[in-house]
């Protein structure tokens, strides 16, 4: 580790391993200090008994940035990215969803159970029809970040000839995602049940042009052949063969600012690093309230940070089993959406005490992507929920301390996701070889989010921190400190995985432009 480098990254998840590997393309020194001992961060994944299991997102939408992104690093021919079928569970039904009118199918089966919804859901299916076209258009677009000019004026024309009806009700469209889901859909239906139904699934806040928009997302799901992980270290090793330096076990515990511009960082036990520019690809609330002093901050900018609620964690629950897969009723599906009835839920239910009782869950498959990701003749399952990290006082924590009555109750709500899963795989439970169990409190202590956000600040217009949304995303990686940037799911409304690509290539972007400008000078 040297005392100078042109950029240190924070943080080595997707989002700063994204800008790291872009800084390093063009050639500047780089320092990624990673608090954890492995990067990675949500695509993190880890092994148990010849079992692979994904800790955070089971698959990664394609979003019009991760396939240009490998492509122009020239990583695409070293990860085995493929399609990833999912599948829509309601009730007792299993709907693959492989195509487009598939979820025309998915419409028709909520008719099936809401016969006096039918006008409405077909309304509802043509706005999601509007819907599609527009994340097309922006997952199509030509992009100069991820393409080189001559490429982008090459498919320019046929892009516009094959958008151009969408291009249309574009701005109509983009006012949505002021509109939460559960506003937009009571213009169509009145069905209570059914609105909790199309709406349990997602975050809190939800906007109408994300809710309804992931119905093109769930045909655009990709995993890795060697699970999540692989694709993060694909990046960190071309961060390294590019002369790039990432040191895992390497917390920074304060941002050096001198006349008002970041300077370097401070790690544990005191060394100081100095660098041009510091890029914070760590969660907003621990960059701003713990690792720079309280007098650099703008007042306002400080209160809003603390005012700002966080989005929803997860509870994980990952099991061992002696199931073959070509036994599992699927349908082929490694990634499933279950609706365990008709009543849905709403964001309050997710402090009751029933709620993982009832609440809609994610199942995951990684062998059926790949045999070669659980032992033969057996299945890792992975059963997934929202959870707030306030449930049930904190998880039953006592400062951030786990209890007794913590582990109790995290096999508690491991029983009830099981059982929602048995729904799926009758029998479940008696196939079961060994099973670990996730919470909030949990993907707080591995990433240092806060209260263990897999999708930084909340999606609720109302209380979150970002007000602009898609609009302000062109300067997103600036902060109120000069030479220090941020990137990663807390840096734009609404946070995902195609938000830490971007933002990191932005800052990386904004790094490379602003060095060269000097350098020329």
């Amino acid at each position: 580790m040297n005392d100078f480098y042109d950029v240190v990254i924070i943080g080595a998840g997707l989002a700063g391993l994204s800008a790291g590997a872009y800084i390093c393309k063009d050639g500047h020194s780089l320092l990624i200090c990673e608090q954890s001992d492995q990067t990675g961060g949500y695509f993190r994944s880890f092994k148990q008994e010849g079992f692979v299991f994904d800790v955070g997102l089971k698959a990664v939408e394609n979003a019009g940035m991760l396939l240009p992104m490998l492509h122009q690093l020239k990583l695409d021919q070293k990860i085995n990215l493929h399609k990833s079928d999912s599948a829509m569970v309601l009730a007792d039904r299993i709907l693959p969803l492989r195509e487009a009118q598939d979820i025309r199918k998915f419409y028709n089966l909520l008719g099936e159970y809401f016969p006096d919804e039918r006008i409405g859901l077909k309304a509802l299916e043509k706005e999601t029809d509007k819907i599609s076209k527009w994340v097309n258009i922006m997952v199509t677009l030509p992009n100069p970040l991820f393409e080189e000019p001559k490429h982008i004026l090459s498919r320019l024309p046929a892009w516009l000839f094959y958008n151009f009806p969408g291009l249309i009700d574009f701005r109509r469209t983009q006012a949505l995602l002021e509109v939460p889901l559960t506003d937009f859909l009571v213009r169509y239906l009145s069905n209570r049940d059914l609105i909790r139904l199309l709406t349990g699934l997602y975050f809190a806040g939800t906007p109408a042009l994300f809710g309804l928009g992931y119905s093109k997302i769930y045909l655009d799901y990709y995993y890795p052949a060697e699970g999540m992980q692989s694709l993060t270290d694909i990046l960190g090793n071309y961060i390294i063969e590019k002369g790039g330096q990432i040191q895992t076990l390497t917390g920074v515990t304060k941002i050096s600012v001198k006349n008002g511009h970041a300077t370097g960082v401070e790690l544990e036990g005191g060394r100081k690093i100095r660098s041009k520019y510091v890029i914070t690809a760590a969660d907003m609330k621990q960059t701003f309230l713990e690792l720079i002093e309280d007098l650099v901050l703008p007042p306002d900018f400080r209160n809003r940070i603390v005012k700002a609620e966080i989005g929803e964690s997860a509870v994980c629950v990952f099991l061992g089993t002696d199931l073959p897969p070509d036994e599992l009723p699927v349908q082929g599906c490694s990634h499933l959406h279950v609706h365990p009835g008709l009543q849905g839920i709403e964001a309050a239910d997710r402090m009751k005490n029933d709620f993982f009782s009832r609440t809609p869950v994610e199942m995951s498959i990684p062998c059926l992507n790949n045999p070669a990701l659980a032992p033969p003749g057996k299945s890792g399952i992975i059963i997934s929920a929202l959870a707030k990290s306030g449930f049930s006082h904190d998880w039953e924590t006592q400062g951030s301390k786990p209890t007794t009555a913590y582990y109790a109750l995290k096999e508690e709500v491991a029983d009830q996701l099981i059982n929602i899963a048995n729904k799926v795989i009758p029998g479940l439970e008696e196939h079961i070889l060994f099973r670990e169990v996730a919470t909030p409190h949990t993907y707080s202590r591995y990433t240092l989010n806060a209260g263990g956000s897999i999708c930084g600040w909340t999606y609720d217009r109302n209380t979150t921190f970002h007000r602009k949304g898609m609009a302000g995303i062109g300067n997103s990686m600036l902060t109120p400190i000069p030479n220090l940037l941020q990137a990663g799911h807390w840096t734009v409304y609404p946070g995902g995985a195609p938000v830490c690509i971007l933002s990191g290539r932005l800052a990386a972007a904004y790094v490379h432009r602003h060095i060269s400008r000097v350098k020329e000078n």
